[in-house]
Parts: C-alpha cells; sequence; structure tokens
C-alpha cells in the first residue's frame, strides 16, 4: 500500500502539471474540431466506464476473501476512480469548464447507439455473481480491449493530427495500463497453473464474454477510425488473444 501510494502521489503530481499547462495555454484550442468532436463522443463518456469498473472493483474487493487479492482490487478500483476523475477534467478543460460537457457526454452514454452495448456489457459486468468471472470480464477483457483502443491507438492518431496537448492529458491512463496489465496477467497466469478445473473455468468466461466485448467495441472503433475502424479492432483483439 505504501508503494502504491508514493507512486500514486508522484503521477498525480506530473497529470496535475500537464492539466495546467494544457489549460493555461489553451492547447487544446489549437485542436481542429473534427478531433475534439470525437474526444467529445469517444473518450468524456468513458468517465462512465471507469466508475463501472471502480464499482466492480469494488465487488471483487469485498467478496474476494482473501487479502492478496482483496488489497489489490481496491487499488485498482481507486485508479479507476482517478481515471474517471482525469476524464472529467479532461471535458472541462476541452468545454471551457462549462458542465454541459459532461451533461452532454452522459447523454451519449444513456442513449447514442455507438454506446448501448458498451453501456449494456458494463451494466452486465456490474451484475455478475462470481467474482473471479468479473476480474476476468472487467479487468482483462474490457480494460484490456478498451484502453488500447482509446489510450493508445486514438490517442497516437490524434497526436499525429496535431494533438499532443491531448496525449498529455492521458499519461497516468497510458502509464497505468501498462502496470496494471501485468498484476492482471499475473493473477490470471497463477490460478490456471494452479489446476485443471481453473484452467476450464477461464477459457468457459473467455469464450463466453470476449464475443460480446468485441461487439461492443465495433461501434467505438467506427466512431474513432471511421473507415480504418475494422483493422484498427483486428489489431486490439489480435494483442488480446495473444
Amino acid at each position: 500500500y505504501g508503494t502504491w501510494t508514493i507512486q500514486r502521489g508522484k503521477q498525480q503530481d506530473s497529470q496535475e502539471k500537464n492539466f495546467s499547462f494544457v489549460e493555461s495555454r489553451g492547447l487544446l484550442e489549437q485542436l481542429d474540431r473534427r478531433w475534439t468532436e470525437k474526444i467529445h463522443k469517444l473518450v468524456i463518456p468513458m468517465r462512465h466506464v471507469a466508475w463501472g469498473a471502480n464499482t466492480n472493483n469494488s465487488y471483487i474487493a469485498a467478496y474476494g476473501f482473501g487479502a492478496p487479492i482483496t488489497s489489490a482490487a481496491a487499488m485498482h478500483m481507486m485508479d479507476h476512480l482517478g481515471i474517471a476523475q482525469y476524464l472529467t477534467r479532461t471535458g472541462l478543460i476541452l468545454g471551457n469548464n462549462s458542465v454541459q460537457v459532461l451533461d452532454d457526454a452522459k447523454a451519449l452514454w444513456m442513449d447514442d447507439p455507438v454506446w448501448q452495448p458498451m453501456r449494456e456489457l458494463v451494466e452486465t459486468a456490474m451484475v455478475t455473481k462470481d467474482w473471479f468471472e468479473l476480474f476476468v470480464l472487467q479487468n482483462l477483457l474490457i480494460d484490456g480491449t478498451l484502453h488500447p483502443l482509446v489510450f493508445e491507438k486514438f490517442d497516437a492518431l490524434v497526436s499525429q493530427n496535431g494533438g499532443a496537448a491531448f496525449s498529455m492529458m492521458n499519461e497516468f491512463a497510458i502509464e497505468w495500463f501498462t502496470e496494471s496489465s501485468r498484476w492482471v496477467d499475473a493473477v490470471i497466469k497463477i490460478a490456471i497453473q494452479e489446476s485443471d478445473a481453473n484452467r476450464a473455468h477461464f477459457n468457459q468466461w473467455v469464450a463466453q464474454w470476449l464475443p460480446r466485448v468485441r461487439s461492443a467495441i465495433v461501434p467505438l472503433c467506427g466512431l474513432a477510425f471511421d473507415d480504418q475502424g475494422d483493422s484498427v479492432l483486428n489489431e486490439v483483439f489480435d494483442g488480446m488473444n495473444a
């Protein structure tokens, strides 16, 4: 806990400096409207996904019945809350500190057809009873595909089109995913090596949930990458399959 707290404190300091730098110099105001609209529609509604992940890891922490996994899940829970707050901050900077941008993002989350498959998936995850099945669904499959899509592929595309300031605001999310993936992969590796029954459960859950995750991400790929959406989608899921 001490190591985690110190690391997050350093990262928060760095992230706050990035936000202040971007906002004080109006760097996002120089970004082409096409890209700001995509950020509004794709990235800001993800604060609701992050809140769902926060809730799901809270459930894992409550029902994991073991100090190592529950403690780590509680920290993971707070990390997702931090990501939701940073996405909120990004939205406010884009909207000149008007809360309307957050209301618009919620409306997209609640009603836009592009977001409804992901919203349904997140809400289904929130009522999944088996805490380790939820661990696989949320922390491996949803995060393991959505984060590379948004904070690697889309982030890089915006940066190539004059949006380096946008990438600065994603610094924590990018670093966090690299860090957290090591933990998630290690937990699953140990679990499936422990017994054939564990491996069978894991394979069953992946077979059940991965197609639903892919279906939920397909419209988001189209929104972010236009006619390159299918290609990017395949790249992301090739990584997941590997």
